[in-house]
């Protein structure tokens, strides 16, 4: 029989070694990243980001590209809560508004039909437009509705055809999507 070799303590192969070797190299090299992660500043009005001077100088030039992308996505990450600063260059100019447009030139000319009128006349009698919109109130469907209950009859089959679908579509829309369901 034959005994066996004796091993040594120090005796390793050489693959481990290798590897433990780039294991240490490549801690060191996370280790020192961090640091030099740490030592950047994100300057908030230019968002340039400055390095400070490091022991390890000109070593880790490959560090300093991922750690400003890096930097770039965490400055968000790690704030204070305050709002960021917003440089204004000049201050906006005020919007010119015509106040005498045709919608508010004529805002409450029919309110006095009554006391001038001696209340005979009402104002929606007044307003011009088809006989199913003339002092009307209401959403889409109600106002088709009402224009098939007065014009129908006499519309273009086409036309009704159309007006049709659109109630119907409107019907069921309102029926699966509406706020008073």
């Amino acid at each position: 029989m034959d005994l066996p070799l004796p091993v040594s303590r120090l005796d390793v192969d050489v693959d481990l070694g290798f590897a433990l070797f780039f294991l240490v190299l490549l801690c060191l090299f996370l280790m020192v990243t961090v640091v030099r992660c740490a030592q950047m500043v994100l300057d908030p009005y230019t968002t340039k980001i400055h390095r400070s001077m490091s022991v390890f100088g000109g070593l880790l030039r490959s560090a300093v590209t991922f750690c400003q992308s890096s930097a770039l996505l965490c400055a968000r990450n790690f704030s204070t809560g305050t709002c960021a600063r917003i440089r204004m260059h000049a201050i906006p100019k005020l919007k010119e508004v015509d106040r005498w447009t045709e919608k508010r030139s004529m805002f409450g000319v029919y309110d006095n039909i009554g006391i001038l009128g001696d209340f005979k006349a009402h104002p929606k009698d007044l307003i011009r437009g088809p006989v199913w919109v003339r002092g009307f109130k209401g959403n889409e469907l109600q106002r088709l509705i009402r224009k098939k209950r007065m014009v129908g009859d006499r519309m273009m089959t086409e036309d009704k055809h159309s007006l049709d679908k659109r109630i119907s579509f409107l019907y069921r829309r309102f029926n699966r999507y509406g706020k008073h369901r």
